[in-house]
């Protein structure tokens, strides 16, 4: 039964989040998920970077919990193509349809209602913070910031 879904990102802040979680609460019930935008993996100018792919399977592998890749079949320019859009700082909407939405999708299929999802946003992410504030779900640090408190501490993402 999965009740901890690991958002494997490629980053750091991802693993050391996973590796905090599986350190304090041991690996039982928890899966990684990792979304992959590399379309149909024919393009070799679009999709993740070789070595983001090195570091989900290293990470993974020091884990020690299942990996799981999605990925939805599109690359970022069929979305724009679909969106009739070139996605920007300010609308994302390939980070949307290709990670969050195939993400949210498996984990409504996978994993229990009540799992809980270990994001892993370094401190100095502000952008990062606000999608995951405001994605339906109410979402608490695990953790204690370095500056104490547990909000990031970025005024641009609600923080003190």
């Amino acid at each position: 039964m999965i009740h901890t879904v690991g958002t494997l990102s490629g980053g750091v802040s991802s693993w050391g989040a996973c590796r905090r979680w599986i350190d304090t609460h041991g690996p039982d019930g928890m899966i990684l998920l990792f979304t992959d935008v590399g379309g149909d993996g024919t393009n070799p100018y679009v999709g993740e970077d070789p070595d983001t792919l090195r570091f989900r399977d290293e990470a993974a592998a020091n884990l020690g919990v299942p990996l799981i890749n999605l990925r939805d079949g599109r690359d970022i320019w069929d979305v724009f193509r679909e969106k009739r859009w070139i996605g920007n700082s300010q609308l994302a909407h390939c980070s949307w349809e290709l990670k969050t939405k195939p993400a949210r999708e498996w984990m409504d299929a996978n994993a229990l209602s009540s799992a809980r999802v270990i994001v892993g946003i370094d401190v100095t992410a502000s952008t990062a913070c606000q999608p995951s504030k405001n994605a339906g779900h109410p979402m608490r640090p695990s953790r204690r910031w370095p500056n104490g408190s547990r909000r990031c501490g970025n005024h641009s993402c609600g923080g003190s």
